[in-house]
């Protein structure tokens, strides 16, 4: 039995334990091994085998340190806001985030995509202008849904329309 402290490699030298990272050199030697099977007779895909070489190339050239990727950055002006705050804003404060020109595009993401679900990635598109007026259009729709739900629950007997 081969301990975990053990090197044990496969066909082409690569190291086969999978809580270590694959060395550049490692990678670059094993899409060499890959071209030259790519390139016999029997498999034959001459042009994948030369992609593969020419990238073993590339990296062994290169051979940059290796670093995870880079974190995306987020936008440091977070909402002042949380999430449960904005679900339970009543209409006269929605309104009033709306028409305060200093609320930012992040913030204005967040109050529709957690008050009235619209999609984030839609709105990230968007300028702040047609943010706002979605939200607008969405707080909208909300009161004509409790007008209709008041009437409902009238039964008809008392129609104010």
């Amino acid at each position: 039995m081969i301990t975990p402290s053990e090197k044990q490699n496969d066909l082409f030298g690569t190291s086969v334990r999978s809580d270590t990272k694959m060395s550049t050199d490692e990678l670059s030697n094993f899409l060499k091994h890959l071209a030259h099977f790519y390139n016999s007779e029997k498999f034959g895909n001459p042009r994948l085998a030369k992609a593969l070489l020419n990238l073993a190339k590339d990296l062994k050239k290169k051979k940059a340190p290796e670093k995870s990727p880079p974190k995306r950055s987020q936008d440091n002006r977070k909402s002042h806001i949380d999430v449960e705050k904005l679900r339970k804003l009543d209409v006269k404060a929605i309104e009033k985030i709306l028409s305060d020109s200093t609320t930012s595009k992040a913030e204005l993401i967040e109050l529709a995509w957690s008050r009235f679900s619209i999609a984030r990635g839609k709105l990230l598109k968007a300028n702040i202008d047609t943010i706002r007026q979605n939200i607008r259009s969405a707080l909208s729709h909300e009161k004509s849904l409790k007008i209709i739900m008041q009437e409902a629950n009238r039964r008809g007997t008392q129609r104010s329309s």
